[in-house]
């Protein structure tokens, strides 16, 4: 009898091991972590949401760093720079500035959102997009797997003309030598952005042009002599644009600084062009509609754009900018209903007093200052 309790006993310890350990292999897979649309997805929209909230920890943790590092070998000062507090400091300080530059727009009424997903040449794609004051900047990063996490390993950042890892080399490079060595030519591109943004656009590209020849390898040079090239010969911009195909500029590059320039400037056929070129490379982005709305404005044409900024409140959050064209453009049609309903969103969305908004109204909008924006229901 005894034998039978202990056999019992054993067969029963079994069937607990064997039930536990099937457990722990059920928890381990549904742990593991595979590289496919679902959890890629997934990844992206807790970089956004992250962003959203004002935390920047999950994008600059998002960057596979050690692999960063190791393309940095293509370039002996990036990559020696990592060996002193210089080159550790900017190196960690390249992932920072990606990740801050999204928060800072959301602070400053903007916007941050992924786009889009793809698989392109086996190798898995994310979109990113930032807008403030009427300009984007996108990013097409390049995702893996490193250890059971899905990293930012690589990708194209539309603005630099650059790949992700060339950047991070170049801006490390720019930042050694120019510490390294103030007599050269690196320090030519922090005078001229100096001279740019102090309205001496001439002398800007004049630097820029004189040094070309040791700095155009560098992608913040094409960031300064590109806005430079604008604010110098506005009438050839886009020509000046096509030009640069030559020097190496990416294309996406160019369509994306076209596409400002028309939407900016009152172009709406040649931006919905544009768009219409960049729709299969970035997804079809609300911001796009915002974009060509702004130059139906611009043309005023405003009973078309405010139909372009009225289909966007379900793809994208009320930021500044989009409040400020839809009253302009009720302003332009005279539409003192929508101006009103519109106006007093303002309060809710961006904490503006009633008197802040009827400073406002007042300073943009003078013939709209008389009306009641907060007339009181009668009690009954």
């Amino acid at each position: 009898m005894k034998h039978h309790i202990i056999n019992a006993f054993i067969i029963l310890g079994f069937i607990i091991l064997a039930v536990t350990s099937c457990k722990k292999t059920n928890q381990q897979n549904s742990d593991k972590i595979t590289l496919d649309s679902l959890h890629i997805i997934d990844f992206a929209l807790q970089i956004e949401q992250s962003i959203l909230n004002g935390d920047t920890a999950t994008y600059i943790n998002a960057f596979d760093k050690e692999y960063l590092k190791k393309k940095l070998q293509d370039n002996s000062i990036a990559f020696s720079s990592l060996d002193a507090p210089v080159g550790k400091f900017y190196f960690e300080n390249y992932f920072i500035r990606i990740a801050t530059a999204a928060t800072t727009a959301i602070d400053n009424s903007g916007d941050f959102h992924f786009i889009k997903y793809y698989i392109k040449d086996g190798e898995h794609h994310i979109v990113m997009r930032t807008y403030r004051d009427y300009s984007i900047v996108i990013n097409d990063w390049i995702v893996g797997l490193v250890d059971n996490q899905i990293k930012i390993q690589d990708g194209f950042l539309y603005n630099n003309s650059s790949t992700l890892s060339n950047d991070l080399i170049y801006y490390l490079h720019y930042n050694v030598m120019e510490i390294t060595n103030p007599d050269g030519a690196t320090p030519k591109l922090a005078k001229a952005n100096g001279l740019l943004a102090s309205g001496k656009e001439k002398e800007a590209l004049k630097i820029l042009e004189k040094n070309k020849p040791f700095l155009k390898q560098y992608p913040q040079f094409w960031q300064i002599y590109i806005p430079a090239l604008y604010e110098n010969d506005v009438k050839n911009y886009i020509t000046n644009l096509e030009k640069l195909k030559e020097e190496g500029i990416d294309h996406r590059c160019i369509l994306l600084n076209k596409l400002l320039f028309y939407s900016n400037n009152g172009n709406s056929k040649a931006s919905q062009e544009i768009i219409e070129a960049m729709i299969p490379l970035t997804g079809d982005d609300p911001i796009y509609l915002f974009l060509f709305g702004k130059a139906l404005s611009v043309e005023e044409d405003y009973k078309n754009a405010i139909i372009c900024f009225e289909n966007l409140e379900t793809g994208l959050p009320l930021f500044w900018d989009i409040w400020c064209e839809k009253l302009n453009c009720y302003y332009q049609l005279g539409n003192t209903e929508m101006f009103k309903k519109c106006a007093v969103t303002a309060i809710s969305n961006f904490g503006m007093s009633e008197s802040e908004l009827l400073d406002f109204i007042q300073l943009h909008f003078p013939a709209m200052k008389k009306l009641d924006f907060f007339a009181k229901k009668e009690q009954i």
